[in-house]
């Protein structure tokens, strides 16, 4: 399912996020993981299993290929394409002079944002995570390209579990249930 959590900044929708991937852990209550509670035994895997996006997109100064490869090794390129165009970035990496071999620069500056946002996505993918959070991941994008991610989003929803944060309203199209924070001691949940 796709969850998200919408609210303006300040409500605590990433303090939210960060106690459900065991960063923090509640003052009160009980984070559960497919039926077993979140607790020291395992929350080194549970982290493990989780792949975090930030609007603040990490990229290095290497190709696209190895920027995709950081966490999943070396991949064929047929497995690389198709996690590029789940995140919906195929077309541009095969336009590219060197397609994958194009190296990108320091913090993907040869990118434009709505491109380093989905080579991020693209590496997300390959990764396999159990829960994809994104975090504020549209919100610095023109409305081009914040299109392009929430087509990539469509076509990932019932796929894998994914957690949405955002200010941005229109985010809740995507999501199979909702949570609202005004504040962080208010939150409404709201199924979609």
């Amino acid at each position: 399912t796709t969850t998200a959590i919408i609210g303006p900044s300040g409500a605590g929708k990433t303090t939210l996020a960060d106690v459900i991937i065991g960063l923090l852990e509640p003052t009160s209550g009980l984070v559960m993981i497919d039926q077993q509670r979140l607790d020291d035994k395992n929350r080194l895997a549970w982290r493990q299993s989780v792949v975090y996006v930030t609007q603040d997109t990490v990229l290095f100064n290497a190709t696209i290929r190895d920027n995709l490869q950081l966490y999943s090794g070396a991949l064929p390129e047929a497995i690389l394409f198709d996690a590029l165009k789940q995140a919906g970035a195929d077309d541009f990496v095969a336009s590219l002079e060197d397609g994958l071999k194009t190296i990108i620069g320091d913090g993907g500056i040869r990118l434009s944002g709505g491109e380093r946002q989905r080579i991020a996505l693209a590496r997300a993918l390959l990764a396999k995570p159990q829960l994809l959070v994104l975090d504020e991941c549209t919100s610095s994008l023109d409305r081009e390209n914040r299109i392009k991610i929430q087509q990539a989003l469509q076509r990932l929803n019932g796929k894998m579990t994914i957690l949405i944060i955002s200010h941005q309203q229109d985010m809740r199209d995507f999501a199979d249930q909702i949570i609202v924070l005004n504040d962080v001691a208010d939150a409404v949940y709201e199924p979609a």
